[in-house]
Formats: C-alpha cells, sequence, structure tokens
C-alpha cells in the first residue's frame, strides 16, 4: 500500500486547513487590489472581476465589502479543493 504524503520545500507537511486559507488570502487580496485600481483608476478589465463578486457599482464601499466576503470565501473554497486534489495525487517518497 502506497502513503500519499503532500510536502512543501523545506519537507514540510502541507495541511488542508493551511491551504484554505491561503486561497482565502490570496482570491481577498485580489480582489482589494481589482477595486482599488476599477475604483479609482477607472480601468475597465478590473471592474469586470470586482462584478464577479458583487452586483453593487465598482467604485461604491458596499462593492468592497460584499466582494470581499464572497471572494474570501470562494478563495476558501478553491484552496480547499486544491487540498483536497493534492490527497489524490500521489507522490514519490
Amino acid at each position: 500500500m502506497t502513503t500519499i504524503v503532500t510536502t512543501d520545500r523545506n519537507g514540510r507537511h502541507l495541511h488542508s486547513l493551511e491551504t484554505t486559507l491561503v486561497g482565502a488570502f490570496v482570491l481577498g487580496v485580489l480582489f482589494v487590489m481589482c477595486w482599488v485600481t476599477a475604483a479609482y483608476g477607472k480601468i475597465v478589465v478590473p471592474g469586470a472581476f470586482v462584478r464577479l463578486f458583487t452586483r453593487h457599482p465598482v467604485d461604491s464601499i458596499s462593492a468592497l465589502y460584499e466582494g470581499v466576503l464572497w471572494a474570501v470565501l470562494f478563495g476558501a473554497i478553491i484552496g480547499a479543493l486544491i487540498a483536497l486534489s493534492n490527497h489524490f495525487i500521489p507522490r514519490e517518497k
């Protein structure tokens, strides 16, 4: 029977919770960066990303609050799916 071990570069085991938190953090920060660029830079492309997570006008504070909430939630889901997929990839010892 083969044991599946997922480790990082330092040989430390990656846990599902860590991967979930990293996914939530990264997508939340990406959302904030796109919101700032769309709200104050008046660039159209980041506004499309902001609209993925909120129904409010792109340059409103309510779009920031609601969008960060949904981005963090979906980032956590994506991180959890990545962590789950790591358990199905065989690793060499």
